[in-house]
Order: structure tokens, then sequence, then C-alpha cells
């Protein structure tokens, strides 16, 4: 029997329901093929999946009896994988799907606060990875497991976390929309106050993020930020950012823009990012994987806006309709 494997997986809350955690590549069925030699043979046959190898040999390699730590807001969720492969290409961040079971307390609640949890796991869990190996913390998780076996109540936050929970998921998708349309929204037009929301996020981080004059490039290449950070340990890191504010599909004209952009010596350290507030066309993703571009779809951006909420201005949390007034739930 193999060792039981403790990982990180980012999946979308909808699956809880229906007993599945779930991971990306729309366009790839997971349980189409026997093992991962398979699967990068002849599933990502022609593509180029960057720094996502391990990612993708880690959730294809999930077997019956492994735990699965789900972060969501305010809370994680734990569960122990059963095995069975599916595919759901309707579910963006999570159409290759694996059978679980969610660990309850003797209520019923699956949610346990992060609270809970020590500062060094609660930091691990803000990786920006859909999936990433949680060994390290294995005695705390364990614990947290036999806890949840005996029926323990996971204290009394742990319904208002719940119900934090559902109303964090609430927001996301009404922030979502409104960026998708526009409607509700007060941040200027043409694109220019989702880049300057975006610039500030990375400010926000760590970065020094400039929004550069679009007379700066030449053809069509193009970038909307360039974020960089200096390392010690390192070159310099620099992100370069283009932006897209569409409601449907955002196509192929981003992945071009960012491709032709020249990198710059001076900065070995360097990405490239694409960020829109739709979804990705056919294609664009692949093509983006093949180019070395990252990739960012409206339900991802949501997400980090939200963890960064608290530390946008009051200015721009207002252009986007958040009060922090209290509110009892």
């Amino acid at each position: 029997m193999s060792e039981q494997k403790i990982i990180l997986v980012r999946s979308p809350r909808e699956l809880i329901e229906k007993g599945l955690i779930g991971y990306g590549w729309q366009d790839i069925d997971f349980s189409e093929f026997k093992d991962t030699d398979d699967l990068f043979k002849n599933g990502f046959a022609g593509k180029n999946i960057g720094r996502k190898g391990n990612q993708i040999k880690r959730f294809f390699n999930l077997n019956e009896g492994d735990l699965i730590v789900t972060p969501f807001f305010k809370s994680i969720a734990i569960s122990k994988v059963i095995g069975k492969k599916s595919f759901d290409s309707s579910v963006s961040n999570g159409s290759n799907q694996v059978s679980v079971s969610y660990l309850k307390d003797s209520k019923g609640n699956i949610f346990i606060p992060r609270e809970n949890l020590s500062t060094a796991l609660k930091s691990r869990l803000r990786i920006r990875m859909s999936n990433a190996d949680l060994k390290g913390f294995s005695d705390e998780i364990l614990r947290q497991v036999k806890a949840l076996e005996k029926g323990e109540a996971l204290t009394w936050a742990t319904k208002m976390v719940e119900k934090e929970a559902k109303l964090s998921e609430e927001f996301k998708a009404d922030l979502l929309q409104r960026l998708r349309t526009g409607k509700a929204l007060g941040l200027s037009a043409g694109g220019d106050g989702l880049e300057k929301l975006i610039q500030e996020i990375f400010i926000i981080q760590g970065y020094n993020a400039i929004i550069p004059a679009k007379s700066a490039a030449k053809g069509i290449a193009d970038v909307d930020i360039i974020a960089t950070r200096e390392n010690p340990f390192s070159d310099t890191e620099r992100i370069l950012v283009q932006v897209k504010h569409h409601d449907s599909k955002t196509g192929m004209k981003g992945v071009t823009q960012l491709d032709k952009y020249e990198e710059s010596e001076d900065f070995i350290c360097s990405r490239k990012i694409l960020i829109t507030t739709a979804e990705f066309g056919e294609g664009v993703i692949n093509k983006a994987v093949d180019l070395g571009i990252m990739t960012m779809e409206g339900t991802e951006l949501v997400n980090w806006i939200y963890e960064n909420i608290d530390q946008l201005s009051a200015s721009t949390r207002a252009k986007i309709g958040v009060s922090m007034t209290p509110t009892l739930v």
C-alpha cells in the first residue's frame, strides 16, 4: 500500500455536495489515461505545460485514503480520497474530478476555521498554486482528522464560518457579474479602471507597479501593467500583465500582445500573465502555456481581489461597491 499523501487542492465549492474535488485543464479528460506517462505522451502531446508538470502528476496520482485539504474563505475542509476519476468541462476550474468523502463533526460541519490552524499552515494555504504538497504539516492535519473522526465539534465559530463562506461565494459571484458587465461599478470605463484595480493589488503585495504609456511598445505588442519586486535571493522579479475587460469570451489577441512584447535583459526573472474578467476561448489557454504565458480567468481574478479586499483603499472599495459596515449573519 502506498504512503498516505496530504495534498492541498483548490477546488470549487460547488463540488462539495457532489463529494468531489476538481482540478483544471478543461480540454483534457484525465480519466481517459492509464497513468501519467500516457497522459503526458498523448493527452498533452505538443503542449508546453511549463511548470505545471508536478501539479498534474500530484493530482492524477491521488490514491484511495489520501487526504485533501481544500481552502475556503476563513476555513478549510478535509476530505479522504475515494479515487474514482470523472470529467465535467462545465466546471472551468475543476473539470478533472476525483471522488472524495468530506470529513464532518457530529453536527455535520465540514468547515474548520483557519483560526484553529498554526501560523505556518495558514501561510502555506496562501500559496498561488492549484495544488501543493502538505506533507510537512502532516502531524497538525492528522490531529484535525482524528478530531473529526471522533465527531468532535469544531468550535462555535464553525457555524459562523459556514455562513460567512456562503455569503462570500454570493459576493464573489455578484462582483464577477459587475466586473464583466460594468454595471453598478464606479471604475473608469475603457478598461482603465480595471487596470488600476489590479495595479493596486500588485502594490499591496509589495510590487512597484506602473501602467506604461500605450506608445511604449511597437506594433501589436502591448502590456497594461509592469510589476517589479526586488528579491534578495535572485534577480529582480518582473511581471508583465495584459488585462482584458470582457463579458463572454477572451480570444487570442492578448496572448499575441504579450508574446510580441520584448523581454528586457535587465530582468532575467520575468513572467507574463494574461488576465480577463471573462473566460478564455477555445485554444487560448493551450497557446498561452505553449508560450510560457500564465492565465487568470474571471473567477480566479475575483478570488484574488477578495483575498486583498480589506487592504484596498477606501476609494477603490467604494468604486467596486464594497461596504465595510459590520453585518450580522
